[in-house]
């Protein structure tokens, strides 16, 4: 069974309303997952969506034989490369500081030992392709979210 995620996050800066979205192709059928979160920021957003797609795949399948993610997220395609460093060093920056979201990339971390992933990073709202198009349409979905749930 060949599973495919499309994540994305959105957030208000100054409002710190933020959503996320995952959409989830198996076997010709697609979930589409989404959530809200206040007092929150674009990267936990991206974080949130993958974690939610990569924790859904046991409701799916014990044993993906394939698990694709698209994401226009530059710091959860980097991830897999960062991860090893951000472990030896328990997740404290060169300043001494917790990493931000140390726990989320935490849980991300052990998510992708438990369910390897081939990781593409597509541009954001770039022209609609194949590829695309799923990613785009968790890219809208989140930006209305966040539309609807921001004080005017």
């Amino acid at each position: 069974m060949h599973i495919t995620i499309y994540t994305d996050g959105s957030c208000h800066a100054q409002q710190k309303i933020g959503a996320w979205v995952a959409i989830i192709s198996c076997e010709a059928a697609l979930t589409t997952l989404s959530g809200i979160a206040e007092n929150t920021t674009h990267q936990q957003m991206e974080l949130k969506a993958v974690i939610s797609a990569l924790s859904f795949i046991p409701s799916l399948t014990k044993h993906p034989e394939k698990v694709t993610l698209i994401t226009d997220s530059q710091y959860i395609s980097d991830l897999p490369k960062r991860s090893v460093r951000l472990q030896q060093v328990s997740f404290i920056t060169k300043k001494g500081n917790v990493l931000p979201n140390a726990e989320a990339v935490q849980q991300l971390i052990n998510l992708l030992q438990q369910f390897p992933a081939e990781i593409i990073k597509v541009k954001a709202h770039q022209t609609i392709t194949g590829v695309t198009e799923l990613q785009q349409a968790a890219d809208k979905l989140s930006r209305k979210l966040v539309r609807e749930n921001i004080t005017r």
